[in-house]
């Protein structure tokens, strides 16, 4: 029993601490107040969604694991109602489930694989409007064309990004698997 408590409280420093740690690598040296708005709301979306560095915590509220990774972006694990929205070819549906966007509650996960199994990088938001402004205090948050009219806004908060934390794309070996980039 004194073990269990023991692995669990260092997971959950581990955690803490990468979450510090990656807070500072991903924004680097942001100055200012926009700097220090834009990384208390990259905290909020990792401190919200650091239950999902165990898939299986994903699994249970509602993300399914798509089967095949994508190059620079590991395995994406939509949620089931995205996933349903998109597949009711309703585009009122879609609409609905895709706006407002609330940060805190992405429609996707994106996975790499680590030494000890999947690693949480990045969450993936989707919307109809590519001018929402979900992390308004920073012009680096821009929507890339994703699949006809959506468009996608990965930030990379619990895997460091050299590309930047709101590149689409990560070129650390755990999201770039050559196989995956083929």
């Amino acid at each position: 029993m004194k073990q269990i408590e023991t692995n669990t409280r260092r997971n959950v420093l581990k955690t803490v601490g990468t979450g510090v740690v990656g807070g500072i690598v991903l924004t680097g040296s942001a100055s200012g107040r926009e700097g220090a708005s834009l990384n208390r709301s990259l905290a909020e979306v990792r401190s919200a969604t650091a239950k999902y560095n165990d898939p299986e915590n994903a699994v249970a509220d509602g993300y399914l694991r798509e089967g095949h990774p994508v190059c620079g972006m590991g395995y994406h694990f939509p949620h089931e109602d995205f996933v349903a929205a998109v597949e009711s070819d309703d585009p009122a549906e879609l609409a609905a489930y895709l706006g407002p966007l609330d940060r805190t509650d992405p429609p996707v996960l994106a996975y790499g694989e680590g030494d000890d199994g999947l690693v949480l990088g990045a969450v993936e938001y989707l919307t109809l409007d590519n001018t929402e402004d979900l992390f308004p205090s920073t012009d680096k948050d821009e929507w890339d064309p994703f699949f006809g009219p959506l468009y996608a806004l990965h930030a990379w908060v619990h895997f460091p990004n050299p590309e930047g934390v709101f590149h689409p794309t990560n070129p650390r070996p755990q999201f770039t698997q050559p196989e995956w980039c083929e």
